[in-house]
C-alpha cells in the first residue's frame, strides 16, 4: 500500500525543510483520502474551544489558513487540510 507524503513546510513556504531526527508524519486516512503530511515536530494536540477561534476569510495570508487562535501571547494557525489536498499544485487523483 502507497501513501503520498507531502513535506507541509515545504509545500507552504517553498522551501526546503532540514531533515532533522524529530520529523514525524501526520496521517490523514478517510474514505476520500489517504496522505501523510511531514512536519518539523508534533509538540502537542490541543482540544480548543470554538468560541475561541478567529476564523480566517483568507485577509491577505495563507489561503490554507482556516483558523488562528491565541494561547496566552502566541498565535497559532489551523491549517484547512481540504484545501491543501485539493489544492490543483498537487495533482492529486482522488477518484
Amino acid at each position: 500500500e502507497f501513501v503520498t507524503i507531502l513535506d507541509l513546510y515545504n509545500y507552504l513556504s517553498k522551501r526546503q525543510s532540514i531533515e532533522t531526527s524529530s520529523q514525524k508524519l501526520i496521517l490523514i486516512n478517510s474514505e476520500e483520502y489517504k496522505i501523510a503530511f511531514l512536519v518539523d515536530d508534533i509538540q502537542y494536540i490541543k482540544t480548543i474551544d470554538a468560541s475561541k477561534l478567529y476564523m480566517h476569510e483568507n485577509r491577505g495570508g495563507n489561503k490554507f489558513v482556516y483558523a488562528e487562535f491565541y494561547e496566552g501571547e502566541e498565535l497559532y494557525s489551523i491549517l484547512n487540510i481540504e484545501k491543501i489536498i485539493l489544492d490543483k499544485q498537487l495533482l492529486i487523483n482522488i477518484s
